[in-house]
């Protein structure tokens, strides 16, 4: 394949990004500051002229960013970006910065088995939740919208992380999971049938760590989740372009 064969349309940016990258730019200039809240999906809505529908995809975007965060009965709010790293951490979201693919993976790997078995361990009720909600969320994405769900994805193995209590473990996960998300992007544009073979298995092996860590079992969280990252190498391995 050539390269200008590799080359992809560009995209218009969609509301939820025009979203986004207005909210962003309030976090940035400081008008928006650690621990404000924003107001209600249904206000920013009405005020940014869009549906509530992209209102929530912009937040669960930027959530997982780590530029929000939801809080039960406190609604969402800015996160401090003095703290924990997490000002660099934005600087290369910001800037696309990707490491290579097949680091990412192999990360993940070293660090996700022992991340799934600590949650398997450690989780509470509240922590099931957040992790099954984001279970479900990924799972009616890939029937409503399978382009855009990989950040959800991605979400359900920030909320594992998150289970643990271990932050330093939080701050790991998140700083991996942008490099994957546009990783996945590019192969999918370059490979749509094997993207979208790929998507129900994901949502079988998802489900395999959940009931795991519902159940509190560490050893069936760590080997459900290394079957799933294999799984994840095995696929990226198919998304190379051939020559």
């Amino acid at each position: 394949m050539s390269i200008i064969e590799k080359l992809t349309p560009l995209r218009k940016q969609s509301l939820a990004d025009e979203v986004i990258a207005r909210l962003r730019g309030l976090i940035l200039e400081g008008t928006l500051k650690a621990g404000d809240k924003l107001p209600a999906e249904r206000e920013l809505a009405e005020r940014f002229g869009v549906g509530r529908s992209v209102v929530r995809e912009a937040l669960y975007k930027l959530e997982f960013f780590g530029l929000l965060q939801t809080k039960p009965q406190s609604g969402t709010v800015v996160v401090d970006l003095t703290s924990g790293g997490l000002s660099s951490f934005v600087s290369n979201v910001l800037s696309l910065a990707a490491p290579d693919t097949f680091d990412v993976v192999e990360a993940r790997m070293l660090l996700e088995v022992s991340v799934a078995q600590l949650a398997a361990e450690r989780a509470d009720d509240k922590a099931i939740e957040r992790i099954r909600s984001a279970y479900e969320q990924h799972k009616r994405m890939i029937e409503e919208d399978r382009e855009n769900s990989i950040e959800i994805d991605l979400l359900f193995h920030i909320r594992i992380a998150e289970a643990t209590g271990n932050m330093a473990l939080q701050s790991l996960i998140s700083v991996l999971a942008p490099g994957m998300v546009a990783q996945t992007k590019a192969g999918s544009a370059l490979q749509p049938a094997t993207s979208a073979m790929r998507a129900p298995n994901t949502c079988q092996e998802h489900e395999a760590i959940l009931h795991a860590i519902e159940t509190h079992d560490p050893e069936a969280a760590a080997s459900a989740m290394r079957k799933h990252m294999m799984a994840t190498k095995d696929y990226f391995l198919k998304m190379q372009p051939t020559s």
